[in-house]
């Protein structure tokens, strides 16, 4: 933990006469900031107290201030969020980004940017279903989107019969050629992968 309380301040360090300055090494620094922050917040009883107390507010404030049409630095801090990985306050805050239900409205690809950040938090909590089965349903919503929260979905421990069948009978009037044949060769790739004795 102080060797973590140490490196921040390289996040913060102001000195523009330094390699600090140089944007892909200051996008390095918050990515190895946050990996040592995950790493460093293991217990599972201290976890939450220890993200905040390691600055991922700051890093969620960061991110409110960027305008709304940042793209670039916003799917930057969300591959810093996937990094800092488990946070019940960081999956409070992607999850309105995801869903698209917050006050900001963000691209397509920063959306499908923090569905990426929450896939593992919520697999190991088991709520892929209740997160991004919705999404993937949507037709609405773009083929990127749809197919992470896919992939998503596939990842999880929670699919069930009745969620591979509302999937496969929803294929059925798809419209969208993407979606439909990734849907169908990953599907494809089970049935082959449950067939051989190997897997």
């Amino acid at each position: 933990q102080a060797l973590v309380v140490e490196f921040y301040k390289l996040v913060t360090m102001k000195n523009t006469k330094t390699h600090l300055s140089r944007p892909l090494t200051k996008r390095a620094v918050d990515l190895a900031y946050a990996h040592m922050v995950r790493k460093t917040c293991v217990e599972k009883e201290t976890e939450e107290e220890c993200f905040k107390s390691l600055n991922i507010e700051d890093f969620i404030k960061r991110f409110d201030r960027l305008a709304e049409g940042d793209a670039k630095e916003q799917k930057h801090m969300m591959n810093v969020f996937r990094n800092f990985m488990h946070s019940d306050m960081l999956e409070n805050f992607l999850l309105p980004i995801v869903k698209n239900t917050g006050s900001k409205k963000y691209s397509s690809d920063v959306r499908t940017f923090a569905l990426y950040a929450l896939t593992q938090r919520s697999i190991a909590k088991g709520h892929e279903i209740e997160h991004f089965l919705s999404l993937f349903l949507r037709r609405d919503e773009s083929s990127e989107l749809r197919i992470a929260a896919f992939e998503a979905i596939i990842q999880g421990r929670m699919m069930t019969i009745t969620t591979m069948d509302k999937i496969m009978t929803h294929m059925m009037w798809e419209l969208d050629m993407e979606v439909f044949n990734y849907v169908y060769t990953t599907f494809e790739k089970m049935e082959k992968m449950y067939i051989e004795p190997c897997y």
